[in-house]
């Protein structure tokens, strides 16, 4: 047998094999097609119950992938917070307020790592606004077809106002069916060229590969729609329940356990008994209206019983959801309990009531006008205004009471209240009553709102008694003044004739003294030798003594100086001056580590001997309490920027001279420019004590102050102005 003849008896062989091939093609092709109808159709029909559920909702909903990027905001989220999903998506929200940073974090860590669903977890968020509002948020994780946490899906409810929102998924279910029709004609494309090209095996698995792909996507999205829906009507904290189109309940939500006690297991396939006799014949309106009509009800509010007999008052939207074929399946029905808002009513209906009370039993004037009219009165205002009740002041016009002088003004006041919102602080005006006398009142005025409508609230108090008794105050101070004036001059003088006799018997003092120690420095030196060690231990003391008492006077005379001498104004360079006091303190003690520290160009207008007076004494001061630490700081400056002055002059700066000495305890600050006040031991820093006292009196007499803060060991700064 040749060659050609083998072929020939091949070739039926692999014909037979070839359309084996195709047949089990089409049989494995027709099953994915098989699959594909059953799957979409349950997709759609959990899509047509999603969409219905999110559209009725009206909470605020937010899808979250994994890594806390927004994948979806419902309709209501926009209508509360004002972000947009094109705003927000692929981007973390930034509503979260730092006050509730932590809280919240510890519920997405829980939620995130453990899947701990949340329910009722109260706190604030921020509107796109800026506004804060307070939200009960419900949150729980879901899953992609492996089992794969996929991202969050939160719920949150406005329970500032329990105003309620749609939520709708209309746009993700649009671009899903989209997708389907698109893989659809792509799946029917696929096949059309099987059919076609069946003798081509690789074209052939090529599209059956194709198929298989858009099969795993399509169910990958059924199945994650359908976990985000499970996943809301877990997380839902309002009573959610679906109906057949009999009105038998198919399904009820954890939250409707909760809020009226019955189960899944006991209603369903039943008509649920919680509709009162009261409410029927509104509740069939609005089933009628769903069922029939196709109009979703929202924001429908009635009562319905609990199983243990309780009456509920509660919010209800529902909507009409159909199946796969676009045929009425049932009816989605999401009931708010608003008992706590309807109770909240209650007490505002009363407290407004209390209020009227309470501004009828007011002692001040209260009333409420409107365009330009008197509309409300209190027993008060029409004694104030001289009326015989409350109800002949109705209906009088507000410029009646106004002066005519005043009347143009007191217009543009009011309109400018109406206008802008701005309130009329409280002011004096006289006013005149209805008796045509005229008196003198305290008023103040401010936007209200009167029965729905826009007014002006005006409270008035009489104050003509208290006008009379300031004149008679203002008289009474002229002659107080006057009688200051004497006494002050008085008082100036004796204060010249007390500096006078002080200096006086200071430089009196100081012969004697000077004889003292004179002649108790001959005794130790000349009689040494016949005195012993406690004699002249007792004439050291008397000379130190004499010394103290010579240097006390000293001082008090330089305190009497710089009261009695004459001031003469001019420019002084304070920088300067304590440069040259800080070169003079160096070198007394030469051995001592020091560092000075002094602002430039710091200039002043003063007498210059009297402010030599106050550089050496505060940069002295800081360098006698500074001897005791192996490194002196010393620093003088001036602060950045002027301060008011205590006695309510204009502003003043402020210079500071700054060590880290040896401080003072604040509690005896007030003892600091006393004369002879201590608060350190003599031993310990020697002085007289008259130094801080001397300052004081000079930056006095320039119209000046000085004040000190301190601690301990941690040094102290004075201040002082000019």
């Amino acid at each position: 047998m040749d060659h050609r003849e083998q072929k020939k008896e091949d070739l039926p062989e692999s014909l037979e094999q070839m359309t084996l091939r195709i047949a089990g093609l089409e049989q494995a092709n027709g099953q994915w097609a098989t699959r594909y109808r059953v799957l979409y159709e349950e997709a759609k029909r959990a899509e047509e119950i999603h969409a219905s559920l999110l559209n009725s909702s009206a909470d605020a909903i937010v899808v979250y992938d994994m890594q806390g990027g927004t994948k979806y905001v419902s309709p209501s989220f926009t209508e509360v917070f004002g972000w947009t999903l094109e705003e927000v998506e692929g981007k973390s929200l930034p509503y979260l307020p730092d006050s509730e940073r932590a809280a919240t974090m510890e519920v997405i860590e829980g939620l995130l790592s453990e899947g701990k669903s949340v329910r009722g977890f109260e706190t604030k968020r921020f509107t796109r606004g800026g506004s804060a509002i307070d939200v009960n948020l419900s949150a729980s994780r879901f899953h992609d077809h492996e089992g794969t946490p996929a991202g969050l899906l939160v719920i949150l409810r406005d329970i500032t106002g329990r105003k309620r929102a749609e939520a709708a998924l209309r746009q993700a279910h649009s671009e899903l069916e989209k997708r389907v029709e698109e893989r659809t004609a792509e799946l029917s494309e696929a096949n059309a060229k099987l059919r076609e090209e069946i003798a081509e095996r690789s074209r052939a698995e090529e599209a059956l590969r194709q198929s298989e792909e858009k099969y795993r996507y399509l169910y990958d999205e059924s199945v994650k729609a359908q976990e985000i829906y499970r996943s809301l009507l877990k997380s839902s904290a309002d009573a959610i329940v679906t109906y057949d189109m009999e009105g038998r309940a198919t399904y009820v939500s954890d939250s409707f356990t909760q809020m009226f006690g019955w189960t899944l297991d006991e209603v369903k396939g039943k008509r649920i008994p919680f509709v009162p006799e009261s409410e029927m014949e509104a509740t069939m309106g609005l089933v009628r209206g769903v069922v029939q009509d196709g109009i979703p009800g929202r924001g429908f509010e009635s009562k319905r019983w609990t199983k243990d007999g309780r009456i509920v008052d509660v919010s209800i939207s529902a909507s009409r959801f159909n199946d796969h074929a676009g045929k009425p399946a049932g009816t989605l029905v999401i009931l708010c309990d608003i008992t706590e808002r309807k109770l909240a009513q209650k007490a505002l209906l009363e407290s407004e009531e209390r209020y009227r009370r309470l501004v009828e039993q007011l002692p001040d004037a209260t009333t409420v006008h409107q365009n330009g009219r008197v509309v409300f009165a209190n027993p008060a205002a029409a004694g104030l205004l001289g009326a015989r009740s409350t109800e002949e002041l109705v209906g009088v016009a507000v410029m009646d009471f106004i002066l005519p002088q005043d009347q143009e003004r007191t217009g543009r006041q009011l309109d400018r209240v109406v206008r802008e919102g701005r309130v009329i602080p409280l002011t004096e005006q006289e006013i005149m009553r209805l008796d045509g006398q005229t008196m003198f009142a305290e008023i103040s005025t401010i936007p209200f709102a009167f029965e729905g409508s826009p007014a002006l609230l005006t409270v008035a108090r009489d104050v003509t008694k208290r006008k009379q008794a300031e004149a008679e105050i203002l008289r009474l101070n002229e002659e107080l003044e006057q009688r200051v004036l004497e006494r002050t001059a008085q008082l100036a003088a004796a204060n010249r004739e007390l500096e006078a006799f002080a200096y006086s018997v200071s430089h009196d003092l100081r012969a004697p003294l000077r004889s003292i120690d004179g002649f108790s420095q001959v005794l130790l030196e000349d009689y040494r030798d016949r005195l012993d060690a406690e004699g002249q231990d007792y004439l050291d003391r008397v000379r130190a003594a004499s010394q103290r008492m010579a240097q006390l006077i000293d001082d008090l005379l330089k305190l009497s100086r710089v009261t009695r001498s004459e001031m003469r104004s001019e420019v002084v360079d304070l920088s300067a001056m304590a440069g040259n006091v800080a070169r003079d303190l160096q070198k007394g003690e030469p051995r001592r580590q020091a560092t000075f520290v002094i602002q430039p160009d710091m200039t002043v207008q003063g007498d210059s001997r009297l402010l030599q007076v106050v550089v050496e004494n505060l940069l002295g001061n800081s360098w006698k309490f500074t001897a005791k630490r192996e490194q002196t700081h010393i620093e003088f400056g001036q602060l950045p920027q002027p301060v008011a002055a205590l006695d309510g002059q204009k502003k003043k700066f402020v210079y500071f001279i700054r060590d880290n000495g040896a401080g003072f305890d604040m509690t005896y600050s007030d003892k600091l420019f006393g004369a002879f006040q201590r608060l350190h031991a003599a031993h310990e820093f020697p002085g007289t004590g008259i130094g801080l006292a001397t300052v004081q009196r000079i930056l006095h007499r320039h119209c000046g102050s000085i004040w000190a803060e301190g601690a301990v060991d941690l040094g102290a700064t004075f201040y002082f102005t000019l």
